[in-house]
């Protein structure tokens, strides 16, 4: 996997994930506030047909996430491998 990026989503609870992927199983957006890892969801994701030969363009969205917690995530699968874990955080709305 490679080219991995986390991206502004629909609203601000939202976040968009883009990737390349020479896997060709089933990958997903596995993610969990960091103070809760028991709490892991995953989503699966879509490919976006670009015509490529040598990779797949991936996609997944994770929607009503909670304003103000920073959240962990890997992309990825349990036979594909996972990708180092990464953060972001969900904006407050409190600009200070």
């Amino acid at each position: 996997m490679y080219r991995a990026v986390a991206g502004v989503g629909a609203d601000a609870q939202s976040v968009n994930f883009s990737w390349r992927s020479a896997y060709a199983g089933a990958e997903f957006v596995r993610y969990y506030p960091v103070s809760e890892p028991t709490a892991a969801q995953q989503v699966p994701s879509r490919e976006a047909d670009y015509g490529a030969i040598a990779y797949l363009s991936l996609f997944a969205e994770v929607h009503d996430l909670t304003p103000g917690v920073t959240y962990e995530y890997q992309i990825g699968s349990d036979d594909g491998g996972w990708s180092k874990p990464e953060t972001f955080t969900i904006d407050d709305g409190d600009d200070n």
